[in-house]
């Protein structure tokens, strides 16, 4: 009887705002697969990538622990997966490894080539214009305060 191929699923994030479009790419990641990598960038790389950063790597990666849809966290130091996809199909060589491609139109996306020459797949995940960091951060940045109810002025569970 022939053993059964691991499918390994490798997804990419910052997740330094994390929002309703993560969630779905890493429940989409390991309904595929039998056992999801997250690869999570870096500091240095999302300071590069976003200009700054909310929460730093072990904030991020505390969180993304909490969520059964992932199985193991990887630093990603790079933009590019392919670094960590050579050392995932080291540990599992006769696995079927899924690259998650993110929202981008990237024309030759990191990380493609190596996982088109060991017979993985690439899957595009669903994107959520409305909740990129850009859009997020417009959302706070243009809050115009007209809301009537003030968080500073409750005590003790009354309002004074």
């Amino acid at each position: 009887m022939q053993k059964k191929q691991k499918i390994i699923s490798y997804t990419r994030v910052s997740a330094d705002i994390f929002h309703y479009g993560h969630l779905k790419l890493f429940e989409k990641a390991r309904a595929v697969s039998d056992y999801h990598i997250c690869g999570l960038y870096e500091d240095e790389l999302c300071i590069k990538l976003n200009g700054s950063l909310v929460m730093k790597y072990n904030e991020r990666e505390a969180v993304i622990k909490k969520f059964d849809f992932v199985d193991e966290i990887i630093q990603q130091n790079h933009i590019g997966p392919t670094e960590n996809l050579k050392l995932i199909y080291k540990r599992y060589p006769e696995s079927k490894i899924i690259l998650f491609q993110g929202h981008q139109e990237w024309v030759g996306l990191p990380g493609t080539d190596f996982i088109r020459s060991i017979g993985g797949e690439i899957i595009r995940s669903d994107y959520y214009p409305s909740l990129s960091r850009s859009k997020i951060k417009d959302k706070f940045q243009n809050t115009t305060g007209n809301y009537n109810y003030k968080l500073t002025s409750l005590r003790y569970g009354y309002q004074r």
